[in-house]
């Protein structure tokens, strides 16, 4: 029995030691990182627009701003392998496009562009 449970225990040993965590390229650390912009810039920009909305709620360019946020974050494609937050947003789970980690990082440059579109926008508001 002893040696049952040691050669066990040897097995699991090896069945684990043979699974290296796999090492993410520079490519896709920097496609994660600028993820993690686009989404930091995101939920600046919704939270200041949410608010000027509950102050000028007629404010038909606030709306229009609001809804290419909306459409962005819509349009968002994760990273694969990047950890998230599920607190405070609703996002489906469906698998990313399988692309090459150069291609990643291309998605999430115009991702990335996108945002700072809309939050060039939002600085040029002149409001009332």
């Amino acid at each position: 029995m002893k040696y049952t449970i040691s050669l066990f225990t040897l097995m699991v040993f090896i069945a684990c030691s043979g699974h290296k965590k796999e090492s993410v390229s520079a490519t896709l650390q920097e496609a994660q990182q600028l993820h993690k912009e686009s989404i930091t810039t995101y939920n600046k920009l919704s939270d200041s627009v949410d608010s000027l909305i509950n102050v000028y709620p007629d404010q038909t360019f606030l709306s229009n701003l609001q809804a290419a946020l909306q459409e962005w974050h819509e349009n968002l494609v994760e990273v694969p392998g990047m950890p998230h937050d599920h607190e405070g947003h609703d996002h489906n789970h469906e698998p990313p496009p399988q692309l090459t980690d150069e291609q990643q990082l291309a998605v999430q440059q115009q991702i990335n562009a996108n945002i700072k579109k809309i939050e060039k926008q939002y600085q040029n508001l002149n409001m009332p």
